[in-house]
């Protein structure tokens, strides 16, 4: 069953295109390129937005686990009801502006070209969404019908968490990937423990900035227990010395508005947790 579906202004799609955008620039070693997608990002899907409200209700369409039909049925009304109260105008509006700076900032023919996993999966909830947002959408009944029983059959299916090592876009290969771990184990200079990977898959990958914070708040006060501990058993006066000057710089450590540079301080105290748990 064939129904019109405009891409560019599928807002899973193209935040999905967006990210990819970003990751690929931070692999080439392009920073430049990757903070003009990253700002557009951060300007468009703002907090309290048409299209960050539109967005949140997409991803649990697509993201979520559900155990039984009334749960999926449940979950596509209560989005149904959420989406009908989106403004539609502002909401329009705001995915214009997106894809104009987009179009002109950063000015690559090939954006929209890049291929989103499940697409099918991603235009079914697009074009409920559309049906839900506005009353001026009319799609025949029997289309909608299929398009939530399909939807619910999505919902219902188990998803399985994703791995950092099977996080490929469809442009990355093997060597793209050798080169991103290659950047990380040249500036840290050893492998990836799995805390510094829980860190990064939370910065990198995940849409929350509540994710990354908590993350980065855990390993802050789990390291700060850990210098309690050490000074009640350290016998050496250098070390004794030091406790007080880390402590305080690892408390100065901001949780909130996380840059490359905060993650950076991050993983250097997940090393250092590794550090004084086995006594070097």
């Amino acid at each position: 069953m064939r129904v019109k579906h405009n891409k560019k202004r599928n807002v899973g799609i193209i935040f999905t295109q967006l990210t990819e955008y970003i990751s690929e620039s931070l692999v080439e070693g392009d920073s430049l390129r990757a903070k003009k997608a990253l700002d557009i990002l951060r300007k468009h899907f703002r907090k309290n937005s048409e299209l960050f409200k539109e967005y949140k209700i997409f991803k649990v369409l697509l993201a979520s686990n559900m155990k039984s039909r009334p749960e999926a049925i449940t979950a596509i009304d209560e989005a149904a009801f959420r989406a009908k109260r989106l403004n539609n105008d502002v909401l329009r509006r705001e995915k214009s502006s997106l894809i104009r700076e987009i179009n002109y900032t950063l000015n690559e023919n090939d954006f929209y070209s890049r291929r989103v996993g499940d697409y099918r999966t991603h235009a079914t909830i697009q074009t409920l969404l559309n049906n839900w947002c506005s009353e001026s959408i009319e799609t025949d009944l029997e289309t909608i019908i299929s398009f939530k029983s399909y939807l619910i059959g999505r919902l219902l299916e188990q998803k399985e968490p994703q791995d950092i090592e099977k996080m490929k876009t469809p442009n990355a290969d093997s060597l793209t990937l050798r080169i991103m771990k290659e950047k990380f184990e040249s500036k840290f200079s050893h492998d990836l423990t799995d805390n510094q990977v829980d860190i990064l898959r939370s910065y990198a990958f995940s849409n929350s900035s509540k994710k990354v914070q908590e993350t980065c708040s855990s390993v802050k006060q789990s390291l700060l227990k850990e210098l309690t501990t050490f000074r009640g058993s350290c016998d050496n006066d250098i070390l004794l010395s030091k406790i007080d000057i880390v402590e305080k710089k690892i408390i100065s450590l901001r949780t909130e508005s996380l840059d490359d540079d905060q993650i950076s301080k991050y993983l250097t105290l997940t090393q250092l947790s590794n550090e004084i748990c086995s006594g070097e």
